[in-house]
């Protein structure tokens, strides 16, 4: 580059640092401008597919899955135009690889890891992504039916999910997953006591994620069972303790059993840390 020796390097390093640092628009303006500098260079490319996953990641945990949903389609946009690169980017198929697999679309992550394995030169990476691919092929039909159940659900096809969720659960009796699916239909039909049940299965089978205490204390909270959501909400939070979604929860807990003036301190740290969000302003606002 003519405009400084090594500023490609210093400004991808500073981009990066922002992006762990949590300034992700900050760090994405960095990527985009970097992409201006050298269009041909597909690193800028790769960080900012990453970073759509992270503000995605950063969406879901304060509540906004709408938005969530459209920036993860930004990186889907990103990996999709890095996997068309000539010549082939290596990276580009490993990274897309952890994406397709965090979105459950198993059968496309087997592949592309397949590709790493065939293209790759990093033995760290080659080990796992052949490592993962194998994996996937064990439990590929298992997986397939644990996709159709979340996309069911998804779409708003609780039954049909649920019945596939169920399914899932009988071929794999150890697997926690589908029991949480099969809760997270259930609840999205307001079937309080058979979501409740599912995920308390799921727990038993070694359960310990925020999303599965959260739909469980909602479960819990509309079968006013309140002492046992609040408990399963403070769980959720000391593994996650910036959750918007938790401590708003919290914050409905507290208001349902009468205890007004902690509410509104759950709802103020929700407007704290994220000040757009309607739902603990109109909470706040009703309190008395």
């Amino acid at each position: 580059l003519a405009v400084k020796p090594g500023i490609f390097a210093e400004l991808s390093e500073t981009g990066i640092l922002k992006a762990r640092n949590g300034e992700l628009e900050v760090a994405e303006e960095i990527f985009k401008a970097l992409r201006g500098l050298a269009p041909s260079a597909p690193e800028p490319m790769l960080n900012l597919a990453i970073l759509y996953e992270d503000k995605a990641d950063a969406l879901d945990r304060s509540g906004k899955e709408d938005l969530a949903d459209a920036v993860r389609n930004r990186a889907f946009e990103t990996y999709k135009s890095l996997l068309a690169l000539e010549p082939v980017y290596p990276d580009a198929f490993f990274n897309a690889g952890f994406f397709h697999l965090k979105n459950r679309s198993y059968d496309q992550a087997v592949r592309l890891f397949e590709s790493y394995g065939a293209i790759g030169a990093d033995v760290a990476k080659l080990a796992k992504a052949r490592e993962i691919a194998a994996k996937l092929r064990v439990r590929s039909d298992a997986d397939s039916l644990f996709k159709e159940a979340y996309d069911f659900i998804k779409m708003g096809k609780e039954e049909e999910g649920i019945d596939k969720a169920l399914r899932f659960t009988l071929a794999n009796p150890a697997v926690w997953n589908g029991w949480f699916l099969a809760g997270w239909g259930r609840r999205r039909l307001g079937r309080w006591e058979e979501g409740r049940e599912a995920f308390l299965k799921a727990l038993e089978l070694g359960a310990d994620e925020v999303d599965v205490l959260n739909e469980l204390a909602i479960c819990e909270m509309e079968l006013g069972l309140l002492v046992e959501s609040r408990g399963h909400l403070e769980r959720a939070l000391r593994k996650e303790p910036d959750n918007v979604k938790i401590i708003s929860n919290l914050g409905v807990v507290a208001r349902k059993q009468g205890r007004n003036e902690e509410a509104a301190g759950f709802f103020r740290t929700v407007l704290d840390l994220e000040p757009d969000d309607s739902l603990a302003r109109d909470q706040l606002a009703e309190l008395p």
